[in-house]
């Protein structure tokens, strides 16, 4: 795996032996990228399932003010923590938070720009997830939230709280962008 551009273009990230990441690929990120475009720039990005950091990382190879990154677990966490040495991100740009995704999403009074979520294939709580993300306002009232899920995982197309604004699939992988509704 590899930035893909911007300021740490080129470097390596390490995805890990731990088979609990499931990184997503370079080709489904770029996708991400592209689309999100220059809404990166100056953004206060939320990075659930952290797992390596690789998209965390993007963001702020791309102009990200700061990334916020949850993850669960203490092995993928160090495995980010080396990547984000490794790439030479300094401190200040990113903050690393060990919490449960649904946990961290249903207390914090932080809201965010972008919202990149990666979750595992088979996780069952992915709607109530993001009930709760646009229902507090984790999520900021023109912000995206991206999530690689599944495609034998749909979600929900139009709820009050969230409307699916675009999806792009990728063998068994879809990716929706979800906006907040704005009829509240």
């Amino acid at each position: 795996m590899r930035v893909i551009s911007g300021l740490f273009k080129g470097r390596r990230i390490n995805g890990g032996k731990n088979f609990s990441i499931r990184p997503t690929t370079d080709r489904i990120k770029e996708s991400i990228f592209t689309i999100l475009g220059d809404y990166v720039s100056g953004s206060q990005v939320l990075d659930l399932f952290g797992g390596s950091g690789s998209l965390g990382i993007e963001a702020l190879s791309r102009g990200a003010e700061k990334v916020t990154f949850i993850e669960q677990q203490a092995s993928s966490i160090a495995i980010m923590k080396k990547n984000i040495h490794q790439v030479g991100i300094i401190p200040g740009k990113f903050e690393i938070i060990q919490s449960e995704v649904l946990h961290f999403c249903s207390h914090t009074p932080a809201t965010y720009d972008i919202i990149l979520a990666d979750p595992p294939f088979h996780y069952p709580p992915l709607q109530k997830l993001i009930a709760t993300i646009t229902s507090r306002s984790v999520l900021n009232e023109r912000g995206v939230l991206i999530i690689e899920h599944e495609i034998s995982n749909p979600l929900e197309e139009n709820t009050a709280t969230y409307s699916i604004i675009k999806q792009k699939k990728y063998g068994r992988s879809l990716v929706s962008f979800i906006m907040r509704s704005h009829h509240e």
